[in-house]
């Protein structure tokens, strides 16, 4: 079969999404409802998954994509409800936890409060993990931006210009948790029982300062690192921190430690610790951010992080190349997760889809199904796209083509047959 570019096989998928979506939907008197079509296009593709993947008449292929039909035989069972729904089996009530299994996905709230149980912790403090998830997000953003400053535009630099825009940066990006947990601390309720200044007390004080000390102090050298001797005493330090395996050791400790920290402190916390815990975030994200972003300094330093971004992804874009069954099985897996979504009440489309008059009232449940429906049929379009060995006759003149290419002989008559 005729190779496609990614980005062709990639249309292809959404291009089915989308036949699906506008064939079905306007259509409610003429087609089958998704919700009750869905089970049945799911035995067809694992008929159809099965049937493909045994005409390539290899082994090895067999392997490489058996995860397909085993995709589609999980999507069926998931839409019968494992059975649940046709009444081949009974669901599955674990009365310790008030919670019916019928499903695979359902059982994953059962899987977490046995986790937590077993641990002490059966109450899991979301609002404080949400906060944590905020810093999580400033050290990526910091991360992102070294990355992207270290390679942008540097291919062909030299290394001392390199270690220029590097050092700059950095003394930038160092500002910018400092900043944010300045702002943090002065954000948070204030003490007036225990007020010296402002309405702040002592405990709160003292952490002010500091970031406020280190915010003047980032912006002080990023806007003297471009002196002469400024920068020549900041490369010998750097250059000696580079070469030390402790430092580097102490900034991952530092690192792993705030992420360990993230996900002991909102376990079953009591209410002083919780108050506690907000009082620390600043400072858990101050350390986090910081630790990343010295940590790709210092591996900037001694020459790291000029490769290009694409070649980290060289493999990947290899893999769907020779595989393009995988691209397909991707978008479906998509398109699973995200129907997942709105099962789970995380999407709420019908908070910004309202369409009065209409005949499909609950557009979360429709957007639902037809994703699960139609990641089925993208398991079986991806399927025709599993590489078929040729035919022996092809063989033979393919074999035949290239040793006559080899001899430098016309190949005005030679044809393959097919």
């Amino acid at each position: 079969m005729k190779k496609f570019p990614i980005l062709k096989h990639l249309g292809i998928a959404i291009l089915i999404w989308v036949v699906f979506f506008v064939v079905i939907t306007p259509f409610p008197e003429n087609m089958p409802h998704p919700e009750d079509f869905s089970p049945t296009v799911w035995f067809f593709a694992i008929g159809m998954t099965f049937y493909l993947l045994a005409q390539t008449g290899d082994r090895r292929l067999f392997w490489r994509y058996l995860p397909i039909p085993l995709l589609a035989i999980l999507g069926f069972l998931e839409e019968i409800a494992w059975g649940v729904e046709l009444n081949l089996v009974q669901p599955a009530y674990l009365e310790q936890f008030d919670l019916t299994v019928y499903v695979a996905h359902n059982f994953v709230p059962a899987i977490t409060r046995i986790f937590l149980k077993n641990i002490g912790a059966e109450q899991w403090h979301s609002a404080l993990f949400s906060e944590f998830l905020v810093i999580d997000a400033l050290a990526i953003a910091v991360v992102a931006a070294l990355l992207a400053a270290s390679r942008f535009g540097t291919k062909t630099w030299g290394a001392v210009k390199f270690r220029e825009r590097v050092l700059t940066m950095g003394a930038w990006l160092f500002i910018v948790p400092s900043l944010f947990a300045l702002w943090q601390l002065l954000s948070l309720p204030v003490d007036p029982k225990n007020a010296i200044l402002f309405g702040y007390s002592l405990s709160r004080l003292v952490p002010i300062t500091s970031f406020a000390i280190l915010a003047i102090a980032g912006l002080f050298f990023a806007t003297k690192v471009r002196n002469k001797t400024v920068r020549a005493r900041s490369a010998r330090l750097i250059e000696r921190l580079s070469k030390s395996s402790a430092i580097a050791i102490s900034l991952l400790f530092v690192f792993i430690a705030a992420l360990v920290f993230q996900l002991i402190a909102p376990l079953d916390p009591p209410p002083d610790r919780v108050v506690q815990f907000e009082r620390l975030l600043p400072l858990v994200g101050w350390a986090l951010a910081v630790s990343a972003l010295l940590l790709l300094v210092l591996r900037a330093w001694r020459g790291g992080l000029r490769k290009p971004l694409i070649e980290y992804f060289t493999p990947f874009r290899d893999f769907f190349v020779n595989n393009p069954a995988y691209i397909y099985a991707v978008f479906a897996i998509g398109l699973l997760l995200f129907a997942q979504g709105i099962d789970k009440a995380l999407i709420p489309l019908n908070k910004y889809i309202v369409t009065p008059n209409f005949w499909v009232p609950n557009w979360e449940l429709w957007i639902e199904e037809m994703s699960e429906l139609v990641a089925a049929v993208e398991l079986v379009a991806g399927a025709f796209f599993f590489p078929y060995p040729p035919y022996p006759s092809l063989q033979k003149e393919i074999a035949k083509r290239a040793v006559i290419k080899k001899r430098g002989d016309p190949l005005d008559r030679l044809f393959l047959a097919t």
